[in-house]
């Protein structure tokens, strides 16, 4: 049950870091050409997301 929780949060999380979202959201706010910096701004809060799910899972295995 922990196993497909965390699989299911991490789908969730990769999803925020995919690059044909970043483009789709970049050409609505009109930030066209500046996807690369979104990109890097997301990864920052994608890696911190996935270290503490890493962690929980770890955790929750009994470590």
């Amino acid at each position: 049950t922990w196993i497909l929780a965390a699989q299911t949060a991490g789908a969730a999380i990769g999803s925020v870091a995919a690059p044909a979202k970043i483009i789709v959201g970049a050409s609505t706010t009109r930030m066209t050409g500046r996807e690369g910096d979104v990109m890097a701004g997301v990864f920052r809060y994608v890696a911190v997301l996935l270290v503490a799910l890493v962690g929980l899972v770890v955790l929750m295995a009994g470590g």
